[in-house]
């Protein structure tokens, strides 16, 4: 120990700091606005993920959000769309149809440029499924519907970040729940028509897609005990509950979610 340092410790000033040498620039550590969420913090590669999946997110609710505006607010347009009813069938059957598709036919959505196409296709089918229904709404239900339903999926996104629940694992419980009740309810609409039902059975499907948006974020974000690997940006979009025959592993949907490593 130097003289210097021992006249800094007896004023009370404690050890001198390691000094850089002359020219030499402290490297700032990086930082990122997703770090805040503890799942993320530091992991540069999933951050560039979420990152990914979001942007995509973000882009997919453009062209429903185009197509209600015009289908509401352009007469012509809003007649052609009630006039010829068929074209909604169509599409929503082509929705539905892709998405089963996936069972089998999911490696597709990781060979490139397959995976996009397939993505803008969806999203043109039921942007036009969706911009269909709102035909026969008052502008300012769908207003007061859209924001609810940003203020639910913002909400549950933020829940599903921070909390310390785990709830990753629960996807083939609530598929299975889900095909249950959409069952049960289609035959209980057939039977009994009363608003009664369809308002309880709505709350129950409400209820089903908020726990679908948690699972869905957990699994994006990762560090959990179930997790999507980064090269699966299109499969989370489009299908993320598992596959019914799959019943030892989550695929999100086959072998798209992964285990964590237990830390040895």
């Amino acid at each position: 120990m130097t003289q210097e340092t021992e006249d800094f410790q007896n004023y009370g000033i404690g050890t001198l700091p390691a000094l850089l040498p002359i020219g030499s620039k402290a490297e700032p550590e990086s930082s990122s606005a997703l770090d805040c969420i503890p799942s993320l913090r530091g992991k540069e590669e999933r951050q560039g993920f979420v990152r990914k999946v979001y942007s995509l997110v973000f882009m997919m609710l453009l062209v429903p959000t185009a197509l209600v505006v015009i289908c509401v607010y352009v007469d012509p347009v809003r007649e052609f769309v009630i006039k010829y009813r068929w074209i909604y069938y169509v599409t929503s059957g082509l929705t539905i149809g892709m998405l089963l598709s996936l069972i089998c036919f999911y490696h597709i959505l990781k060979s490139v440029p397959a995976n996009y196409i397939f993505l803008f296709s969806f999203t043109v089918f039921e942007s036009y499924s969706v911009a269909s229904l709102t035909c026969h709404y008052e502008p300012k239900s769908i207003l007061y519907a859209a924001i609810l339903t940003a203020v639910m999926g913002l909400s549950l996104s933020l829940f599903a970040c921070f909390t310390s629940a785990d709830l990753s694992g629960i996807g083939h419980a609530l598929c299975w729940v889900s095909l249950g009740v959409s069952l049960a309810a289609m035959i209980l609409m057939l039977i009994v028509r009363s608003h009664w039902i369809l308002l309880v059975c709505s709350w129950v499907f409400l209820i089903l897609a908020g726990l679908y948006l948690i699972v869905d974020t957990q699994l994006i974000i990762g560090g959990r005990h179930k997790e999507l690997t980064v090269d699966d940006y299109i499969i989370c979009l489009l299908y993320t509950s598992p596959s019914p025959r799959d019943r030892t592993r989550s695929r999100m949907p086959s072998s798209a979610c992964k285990k964590k490593k237990k830390k040895k």
